[in-house]
């Protein structure tokens, strides 16, 4: 089996692969699966205004990049889950499918 990562909603140390959410799931029938992180939404400033910028996986390469209004240059896994982090974007893992969790980054 895969192994779990738990999701720690008090940390900012959020999981970029393998995330379970077995704890929470109320349809049996998830428990097992298990989620890969693809992209993060930042927000820098206050609820009156700010700034917002993107972290995202390629599909294709499994590299990350870090988009902001003029550019997009590549970044790394490790810089991707900061505090600015406003929304993280997970998808299902599927075991057929090759992962770029699983693709040297």
């Amino acid at each position: 089996p895969i192994p779990c990562v738990p999701w720690q909603s008090q940390t900012s140390d959020h999981p970029t692969d393998n995330l379970c959410l077995d704890e929470w799931v109320a349809n049996r029938g998830e428990v097992g699966k298990r989620y890969e992180l693809y992209g993060v939404s930042n927000h820098f400033g206050s609820l009156a205004g700010g700034h917002y910028v993107a972290d995202v996986r390629n599909a294709r390469n499994g590299k990350w990049y870090y988009l902001d209004d003029q550019s997009v240059t590549e970044t790394t896994e490790e810089a991707v889950v900061k505090k600015s982090a406003y929304v993280l974007y997970y998808r299902l893992k599927v075991e057929d499918r090759e992962s770029p969790a699983g693709r040297s980054r």
